[in-house]
C-alpha cells in the first residue's frame, strides 16, 4: 500500500470512528476544501474547523449514508490521488433516496491533507428541499 493509500484509509477510518483527534492529525490547518456551491451544503470550507463544519453539514442534509470505493489513482509525485465513490442516502428533507457517484480530488503533502475537491455526478436532478440544518 502506498503513502496516499494509507493516508486515505487512515482518513476515512478516523471520520468513520468521529475520531477527532485523530482526523485534526491529519488534515492541514491551511486546509481548503471545494464543493458545488448548487449542494445545499456546497462552498469553500477552510482549516480543519471548516472540514469539520462541512462533515457537519454533509451529515446534517444526508441520513444513512454509505460509501463504496469504486476506483482510485493516484500521480506519480505521491502528492494527489483521486477516486470515485458510489454514495448511497436519504435526503434528509424530502426523505428521497438517492445513488450518486463522488468524485474527489485531494492533496496531501507531509502526511496532512491541503486540499480536496468534490464533484456529485447528477445532484441537479436530486430533490434537496429546505433543511432545518
Amino acid at each position: 500500500m502506498s503513502e496516499l493509500e494509507t493516508y486515505y484509509a487512515d482518513l476515512i477510518g478516523a471520520v468513520g470512528r468521529q475520531d477527532l483527534a485523530s482526523i485534526q492529525g491529519l488534515i492541514d490547518p491551511s486546509f481548503v476544501i471545494h464543493y458545488d456551491t448548487s449542494l445545499p451544503f456546497g462552498g469553500v470550507y477552510y482549516g480543519v474547523e471548516g472540514f469539520f463544519d462541512f462533515l457537519g453539514q454533509l451529515t446534517g442534509h444526508l441520513e444513512d449514508l454509505k460509501t463504496e470505493q469504486l476506483n482510485y489513482m493516484e500521480d506519480a509525485n505521491g502528492e494527489q490521488y483521486t477516486l470515485i465513490i458510489k454514495l448511497t442516502a436519504r435526503v434528509a428533507a424530502t426523505g428521497q433516496q438517492i445513488e450518486t457517484q463522488v468524485s474527489e480530488l485531494w492533496t496531501v503533502r507531509d502526511g496532512k491533507a491541503v486540499e480536496a475537491r468534490a464533484w456529485y455526478w447528477g445532484a441537479a436532478a436530486i430533490e434537496w428541499g429546505t433543511s432545518a440544518v
